[in-house]
């Protein structure tokens, strides 16, 4: 049903393009609970890379496709830095704190730690490798985003 509808964009399954979609055409459109499609869980570092380097293609396009409307782009450019580059605050808030103080920066990281896992201790050390492991796949997707972008349309 969505086929040749979102945005012209090749991305019709895209979470980001079907949100966008409904949000356009909210007076009418209704969302139906189903399954559009899936996609199986990556468990494993290349495929976390490749899974990002889709996003990045997919969130191109639509960036691309939706250039002149200033209320949509503004909107799937909250979603990419928001999502993607969120990180990056952390980071620099860590780098700071460890100029100044490296205890500060320590308790920092481990008070994230406890707020991503929702105080559950099994997720505790997940949750801290999580801070310095998994920005490595929004640096992919960055790039790929960069790339595509300068290809132009």
């Amino acid at each position: 049903a969505f086929r040749g509808r979102l945005l012209v964009t090749d991305t019709f399954l895209d979470d980001l393009a079907l949100g966008l979609y409904v949000n356009i055409h909210k007076s009418k459109k209704y969302v139906v609970s189903s399954v559009l499609g899936y996609e199986n869980p990556n468990s494993n570092f290349h495929g976390l890379i490749k899974q990002r380097h889709r996003w990045a293609l997919g969130y191109s396009t639509i960036y691309k496709c939706i250039k002149n409307n200033k209320i949509y782009k503004n909107r799937i450019i909250i979603h990419g830095v928001s999502y993607h580059c969120s990180w990056i605050i952390n980071w620099i808030i860590i780098f700071l704190l460890m100029l100044f103080n490296w205890k500060a920066a320590l308790i920092y990281v481990l008070l994230i730690s406890f707020f991503i896992s929702k105080n559950d201790k099994s997720l505790f050390l997940y949750a801290l490798v999580y801070q310095f492991v998994f920005p490595v796949f929004h640096i992919e997707w960055i790039s790929v985003f960069i790339k595509e972008i300068l290809k132009g349309d």
